[in-house]
């Protein structure tokens, strides 16, 4: 492939992108807990305590919740970028657009450093595979939520790393491999779940040594550079442990392993599957032969790029490799029951490094793409679009209900008395974020970051059909109880203000006696779904809201 030809087909790979999230861009606004992560990286630029719980103490000393996170320097970017762009959202959304470009840059990149080890020059393989984390329907939601940028930037990091990694092996500096372990540790300062790509990292690696035939020289490299990733990874645990005065978390209590094998399986699935929130495979479930055909198309495909990445190899390799990679970056949410679809980015684009790696291992020097793989790709590829576009399009539609409902909040709201939210759409801002609504009253009334404490509870219905946000559950009335029903599963409940009741493993632990409402029947896999809520103060000074044919009104 020479030179014009990847000059056009890197073109026409642009400007599909473009094309695509242009809308996001120009249409874009604040969702669910943005606001938030503005309100409390402002409040502390340079924590030293954790990014998120100890805020939440700060603004509800009641609320007592563990202390999980530690990302001073996701804090420190959401400050650097407000103090830039302030309350101008469309530069917020081209900033994780150009993050994302870069990271697509930095792997064709990287897979040309592969192809190297195997002396194979084909820019067409680095592109095409490139194309495929670009267009992945999960990076849709850290592209158009702001507070999910913080996947994209551990990306970077990680990326940028292992680019460093590269530029060690090839030169044998220290410099190299100092960078290498600095900006590992900057993705751990960012989020947690970079921990796993020191492992991710390591077996990469050793996938070129085994599969070069062992030489020295890169087993000698390999092991300087696990151990400056262990280095780096000790700096981290210190940070957490002594500045931030965090103990360990407690992942481990009341773990469940059968459970925790069906959600890593679970994940594992749709790591791989082109999908998101209303996107390919929900969108067209609904016509039978359609999505047939078109699970069959893509399953067919992928199946057939991994089948000639692995042939004729051991077995015992792929397994240990591909095992150990999505186990690792799956960690966090498979324990915890499986987490959104977006959080599986960096798993897809690990296992992408790793399907590469053996794909280079069979093309000889020169060798151009065989027909049925080009074929298999190109279904891949547009399907991966067709869902991104899909995904897009729901983006765009929770916008617009977000600002046409939460704006008829403002005229709801009785700054006297507790205000209780029920029957609260998961899109216009998470149930378990305890701050986002009351952070958004603020915003719009004073145009500036702050908030109202005096919300005493919300519900929330959640569900990936984008109709069932707008539409909501039925409410009734029996005395000063509130009956909420709802036909949707997938559903959340606060039990007390902006507070979610603990749960593991995806099923949800014992109520609460002092809880402002009773739980009848929670159970994210039944239909229908039915909560009692009881205020529990009195109701003459309770402004109750209900959320009715996409506005809230006063009950």
């Amino acid at each position: 492939m020479d030179n014009r030809k990847t000059y056009l087909f890197l073109s026409a790979i642009l400007i599909v992108y473009v094309f695509l999230n242009l809308p996001i861009v120009k249409n874009c606004a604040f969702i669910a807990d943005d606001l938030p992560v503005i309100y409390f990286s402002n409040n502390n630029p340079f924590p030293i305590a954790t990014y998120w719980e100890n805020g939440i103490r700060q603004l509800i000393p009641s609320v007592q919740i563990e202390s999980v996170h530690y990302r001073p320097l996701t804090s420190l970017l959401s400050y650097i970028t407000f103090s830039v762009f302030h309350f101008e959202v469309p530069y917020w959304a081209l900033l994780s657009q150009l993050i994302h470009l870069v990271n697509f840059f930095l792997l064709v990149v990287i897979f040309s450093k592969i192809q190297n080890y195997f002396s194979v020059n084909n820019k067409y393989a680095c592109l095409t595979a490139a194309s495929l984390y670009l267009f992945y329907p999960g990076n849709v939601t850290n592209l158009a939520w702001v507070s999910a940028r913080t996947d994209l930037v551990v990306i970077l990091f990680c990326l940028v790393s292992f680019y460093f990694t590269f530029v060690f092996i090839e030169k044998n500096k220290k410099f190299f491999l100092v960078a290498s372990a600095l900006v590992y540790l900057a993705a751990l300062l960012s989020k947690e779940n970079a921990v796993s790509w020191f492992i991710v990292e390591f077996i990469l690696i050793w996938l070129l040594y085994f599969l070069n035939n062992k030489p020295p020289a890169l087993f000698s490299s390999l092991m300087k550079i696990f151990n400056a990733k262990i280095t780096a990874l000790i700096v981290f645990v210190f940070c957490r442990s002594a500045l931030a005065s965090l103990e360990t978390k407690t992942l481990f209590t009341n773990l469940n392993i059968f459970n925790t094998i069906i959600a890593y399986v679970k994940s594992v699935l749709f790591t791989f599957l082109p999908v998101d929130s209303g996107t390919l495979i929900y969108f067209y479930a609904q016509y039978k032969l359609t999505f047939f055909v078109m699970a069959f198309l893509y399953c067919a495909a992928f199946l057939f790029i991994l089948w000639f990445a692995f042939a004729k190899r051991k077995y015992s390799a792929i397994i240990f490799s591909g095992i150990g990679i999505t186990l690792s970056t799956l960690s966090f949410y498979a324990i915890a029951g499986g987490g959104t679809y977006r959080l599986f980015s960096l798993t897809f684009v690990s296992f992408l490094i790793f399907v590469f790696t053996f794909l280079s291992s069979r093309l000889k020097s020169s060798e151009k793409i065989k027909i049925p793989l080009k074929i298999s790709y190109s279904i891949v590829i547009v399907l991966f679009i067709l869902g991104y576009y899909t995904i897009t399009n729901y983006w765009l539609t929770n916008y617009k209900v977000q600002e046409e409902s939460l704006s008829s909040l403002t005229n709801t709201y009785d700054k006297g008395k507790e205000n209780l939210i029920i029957n609260y759409p998961h899109s216009l801002g998470q149930s378990y974020c305890f701050s986002d609504i009351g952070v958004y009253l603020f915003f719009k009334m004073n145009n500036s970051i702050g908030r109202f404490n005096n919300i005493t509870s919300l519900a929330a219905i959640n569900s990936f059909d984008a109709g069932h946000y707008i539409s909501g559950g039925v409410i009734t009335k029996n005395g000063n109880d509130f009956i909420v029903s709802s036909d949707f599963n997938d559903t959340y409940f606060t039990h007390e203000p902006f507070y979610t009741q603990k749960y593991s493993l995806g099923i949800h632990t014992a109520e609460r006696k002092d809880a402002i409402y009773e739980v009848l029947k929670l159970n994210m896999f039944s239909k229908p779904l039915t909560v009692k809520i009881t205020p529990g103060i009195n109701t003459a000074s309770v402004n109750v809201v209900k959320f009715e044919n996409g506005k809230f009104v006063k009950f």
